[in-house]
Order: structure tokens, then sequence, then C-alpha cells
């Protein structure tokens, strides 16, 4: 009798060891599955930071190249003028105060010229 109960005892357990065997893979199965998720919803939200830094990097590559364009034609629209030297140096004060004079000059005009009307 001995015998049946062991015999009955080990088939149980065996049982057991199977379901518990199943139990075991199906959890690892769900948290694959989570962590898998999780993996995806990170990788996509890097892969979201990544282009949006690169198109502000670029973005501000090419503010930075129109700004030194926009500079380089007003240092040469001040050298063409005369009022800064081709080296980069401004002129005396009493230069480009007449220049600013003579440039003021016909303004002033047209604004007496409107006003007085």
């Amino acid at each position: 009798m001995e015998d049946t109960h062991s015999v009955a005892n080990l088939i149980d357990s065996a049982t057991s060891k199977i379901q518990l065997q199943k139990a075991f893979a199906e959890l690892e199965g769900c948290r694959a599955a989570t962590l898998n998720l999780k993996w995806k919803e990170l990788e996509a939200h890097f892969h979201g930071l990544g282009k949006s830094l690169k198109r502000r990097f670029h973005e501000l590559e090419d503010q930075e190249k129109e700004y030194e364009s926009k500079t380089m034609e007003a240092r040469e629209m001040l050298v063409i003028s005369g009022s800064v030297r081709p080296t980069g140096g401004l002129c005396n004060s009493s230069f480009v105060g007449r220049s600013v004079a003579r440039a003021r000059a016909p303004i002033v005009s047209m604004i007496r010229l409107t006003h007085s009307n």
C-alpha cells in the first residue's frame, strides 16, 4: 500500500511540476512581452528625440550661416560707404558723423516738407 501511495505522490508531484512549469512559462511570456513593449516605447521615444535634436541642430546651423552672411553683407556695405576701413576698424568719429549727417539730411527735408503741407 505504501508503494501505491508513493506512486500517487510521485504522479501528483509530476503533474504539479508540469503545471508549475506551464504557469512559469506563461508568466515569463507575459513579462517578456511587457518588457519588450516598454523597450519598444523607449526606443521610439529616443528615436523621436534624436530626430528632433538633428532637426534643431540643422535649423541652428542654417541660422548661423544666415547670420554670417548678413554680417558680411553689412560689413561690405560699411566698407563701400567708407564708414569702416577694409581692415574692420572704424574711421574717425568726425568722418562717421559727416556720413550720418549726409544720409540724414534728405530724410529730414522730406519729413519737413510732408509736415509743412
